[in-house]
């Protein structure tokens, strides 16, 4: 086979991306870079540590303040509610309706709570793309249920009172620096630089700076940086990337599609 073939049939060879995601989400993607001929370096920048106690869930859920509608942001905030339910013998309430950011986070709560639809934008990821659906543009004295993370969705908290909704927001995780040494990570960034940064959140942006120091900012700044949302993208350009892309999906296989078609010349 021609080294030409060999490029384009493995476009990532002799790209090294760096993951920063959970190690339990990080693996399928660290595959499908290393499939298409790219080195992966993994450096987790967020743990994820569930709540146990939640003010104000226990009402959502055991019928005292029952809402119509139960909104997820991510995941880790659909995992979070599920891990709670079994934990205290409750179910997920028929009459509340479920809507979720992005066709991921809905995929995982149908599982969870054993939901034949879960109400989510049809492609694209994020809280611009959930407010645009019909089914929420019109005013409404509807009650939302919103699970968040610690950091919070600003957009959504912001918007659906201005359309009419009564909101209660449930803190159900928190992302904390992981407890890791990135020594050896450094060490491969120093040797053979990075190409791209996997991003998913604004907190991971923030923690993977902390985590290796000012020594690498700038390297690492130089590369280009691959998230879910033009919120992180927006966060990631404050502090001084220069080249940022928002895949179309909150898939691994989006990823993949954006670095390749974001491609640097060797």
């Amino acid at each position: 086979m021609r080294a030409e073939e060999l490029i384009e049939q493995q476009p990532l060879r002799g790209r090294t991306v760096l993951v920063t995601r959970p190690g339990h989400l990080a693996d399928n993607l660290i595959q499908a870079i290393a499939a298409q001929g790219g080195r992966a370096l993994h450096l987790p920048t967020v743990d994820i540590e569930f709540q146990s106690e939640i003010p104000g869930i226990r009402q959502v859920f055991d019928g005292a303040q029952p809402h119509d509608i139960g909104v997820f942001v991510s995941v880790n905030a659909v995992h979070s509610v599920s891990n709670w339910l079994v934990a205290n013998n409750l179910h997920w309430p028929p009459a509340m309706k479920c809507m979720a950011v992005g066709p991921t986070t809905a995929k995982a709560a149908e599982t969870a709570f054993s939901l034949d639809h879960v109400t989510a934008p049809a492609s694209k990821f994020g809280a611009e793309s959930l407010l645009e659906m019909e089914v929420l543009q019109q005013t409404s004295d509807s009650s939302i249920a919103l699970f968040v993370g610690a950091d919070g969705s600003p957009l959504l908290q912001t918007e659906f009172p201005k359309r009419g909704f009564t909101v209660s927001e449930l803190i159900v995780y928190r992302r904390v620096i992981p407890e890791i040494n990135p020594d050896s990570v450094a060490e491969s960034l120093k040797e053979s630089g990075v190409d791209y940064v996997v991003i998913t959140s604004i907190t991971g942006a923030d923690h993977l700076f902390e985590m290796l120091g000012s020594e690498f900012a700038q390297q690492i700044k130089s590369a280009r940086f691959v998230t879910y949302s033009e919120r992180i993208a927006n966060h990631l350009t404050k502090i001084g990337i220069k080249h940022t892309h928002v895949a179309d999906e909150a898939s691994d296989s989006s990823v993949i599609e954006t670095i390749i078609s974001n491609l640097p010349h060797l």
